[in-house]
């Protein structure tokens, strides 16, 4: 993330022992420093080439935790950011990308000690879900990521999937220290986000539909509806 939170992670996870390793992104697949690697997320040649040099290193990966969506910083104004389309396509497809890749490695480790797959975004801390006109303007690109995880949550029931949502003018240290707190957490929570202190966790609740009411939109014969699905 070049931020300090990616690097304050790796540090914690190192000095309990664990093996961190530590990825900037960049042109060329290449070693830093021991523990260290530089790459193109974006494709996925690329990342199969990482993952290989990462297992030639240091072993098989047993977690991933994305913390690419962090690198601009906290308070983006994506009305004035004309890199919008590049970012979410970043920020998402480097994630799916990697859980692809080191989904072999992620099943195996999930059947001995368990497995992670952890992502941080910067949407206020609710995900969004909460108006704030007055506050920090957030990237609501980032909401692709939280959607992804929670894919992840589905398909890989065995493997523990989590997208921890975080405040935009929380410092580098707060967001580590949350990161790592929800990595060890042992609930069934899928998305968390942070307000302050405050620990906050989305729950959907029934909304009946009353059907007594008028249709706010009357459609008929004549009208043609273009329907088109995810991908």
């Amino acid at each position: 993330d070049e931020q300090g939170v990616a690097q304050s992670v790796a540090e914690a996870l190192q000095e309990q022992g664990q093996a961190a390793a530590l990825v900037r992104m960049g042109e060329y697949t290449e070693v830093l420093a021991p523990g260290q690697y530089r790459a193109d997320l974006t494709t996925p040649a690329t990342v199969h080439e990482l993952l290989d040099l990462i297992r030639q290193q240091q072993g098989p990966v047993a977690g991933l935790i994305h913390l690419l969506p962090l690198r601009n910083g906290y308070g983006l104004d994506p009305i004035e950011h004309s890199d919008t389309y590049d970012c979410t396509q970043t920020e998402v497809k480097s994630l799916f990308n990697l859980t692809k890749e080191a989904s072999k490695d992620l099943k195996e480790a999930a059947q001995h000690g368990g497995a992670c797959v952890l992502a941080a975004t910067a949407m206020g801390g609710a995900f969004g879900s909460v108006s704030a006109d007055d506050g920090p303007a957030f990237f609501p690109g980032h909401g692709g990521v939280a959607g992804l995880v929670k894919t992840v949550a589905r398909e890989w029931p065995t493997i523990r999937a989590k997208v921890i949502d975080t405040d935009v003018l929380a410092s580098a240290s707060d967001v580590a220290t949350k990161v790592l707190r929800e990595m060890r957490t042992g609930d069934v929570e899928v998305e968390v986000g942070y307000q302050g202190s405050r620990r906050l966790v989305l729950q959907p609740t029934l909304s009946p539909l009353d059907r007594e009411k008028a249709p706010a939109l009357i459609i008929d014969s004549a009208w043609v509806i273009l329907v088109n699905g995810g991908a």
